[in-house]
């Protein structure tokens, strides 16, 4: 439906186009390629002195804190003993815990000797063959039975606790707690070394020696 007619025309031409071009396109290439990379990477300059040589670190030979106690049981626990003996304030040939004991920042750093001979040469065959093949039915029974103990006879003893001895000690503030940091260790060193203090030796004062007294919690 409706009606169709022309429009009118308008009343003024559309504007006049642009006398000049469009900007200039980007410059022409260069023919040959550029002097050097627009970030020239920097290298640092040498140093002055090769770096020094990787050393290890050796305890002051012959240091010892109490009789055959040295470096070699403080390296059971560093933190404990650095701090304990250091605060005991043991001095052994001039120097303190701190300046023997490699463990404690102490201690002499050397370089190594190198290797008289290289590596030895890695094995020509594999590793050994598996295991053996798996059964493909179970077993009839377990291998070893569980056996359960009769009951004993009468009822077993309280369970008790053990106390160390008090106030003992093996060297100025050191005594049984530090002992507990390495018993294997420090029940042998401290025994061999005679130590009697309350008139008892470590394996009668301190629990983890087999020593102190068992109560009743």
């Amino acid at each position: 439906g409706g009606k169709h007619v022309v429009p009118p025309p308008t009343s003024s031409p559309t504007e006049i186009p642009t006398s000049s071009p469009t900007a200039s396109p980007t410059k022409i290439p260069t023919m040959s390629p550029s002097k050097g990379p627009s970030n020239s990477p920097i290298t640092p300059p040498p140093t002055g002195r090769p770096t020094m040589s990787p050393t290890v670190c050796i305890d002051e030979p012959g240091w010892t804190f109490s009789t055959n106690l040295g470096c070699a049981q403080i390296d059971a626990d560093p933190p404990l003993f650095c701090k304990s003996v250091g605060d005991s304030g043991v001095v052994n040939k001039g120097k303190t815990v701190y300046e023997a004991c490699c463990s404690c920042g102490g201690g002499k750093h050397v370089v190594p000797p190198p290797t008289s001979s290289p590596t030895e040469i890695p094995t020509s065959s594999p590793t050994a063959s598996p295991t053996k093949i798996p059964t493909m039915s179970p077993s009839k029974g377990p291998s070893n039975s569980p056996i359960t103990p009769p009951p004993t006879g009468r009822p077993t003893m309280s369970p008790t606790v053990c106390i160390d001895e008090p106030g003992w000690t093996f060297s100025t503030n050191l005594g049984c707690a530090q002992i507990d940091a390495d018993p294997p260790l420090f029940c042998k060193s401290v025994g061999d070394s005679g130590v009697v203090n309350k008139g008892k030796t470590v394996y009668e004062a301190c629990c983890s020696c087999g020593g102190g007294k068992h109560v009743v919690p």
